[in-house]
């Protein structure tokens, strides 16, 4: 267990996590912001159906979370990817999210309810309650 709180991405996650994480997926990412994930799929869905590359944002915590279409992405290959960055940054983010799945065409793109949390163990620990 960590003895600090994760850090705060209000700017996106530092170059050096986004590159570690595109080695371990063999992919390029796009993205790479805080925003919710309703306007990041609206705004970079119809790229990421077209490159294949995930979309990767923050809500502007420490939460990676990643956005794909189940057309590009089956939702096991998106599972793994969700699994990459909690391997090796567990002290560095809150856990990771495929929080925005989605299906559907451009201008159309609604979330799928598959969500799946990947959690990392809290930075202290917590209190009773």
């Amino acid at each position: 267990m960590a003895d600090q709180a994760f850090p705060v991405y209000k700017n996106g996650f530092p170059k050096e996590l986004i590159e570690e994480f595109e080695k371990q997926i063999g992919r390029k990412t796009i993205g790479n912001k805080p925003a919710s994930g309703t306007e990041i799929i609206k705004e970079l869905g119809e790229e990421h159906v077209r490159t294949g590359e995930p979309i990767v944002y923050t809500s502007g915590d420490s939460v990676f979370q990643i956005a794909t279409h189940e057309d590009v992405v089956p939702i096991a290959e998106l599972y793994r990817m969700c699994e990459s960055p909690g391997n090796c940054w567990t002290d560095r983010i809150g856990g990771t999210r495929d929080r925005a799945s989605f299906t559907g065409t451009p201008g159309n793109f609604r979330k799928d309810t598959r969500r799946h949390d990947y959690a990392v163990d809290p930075p202290r620990p917590m209190p009773d309650g």
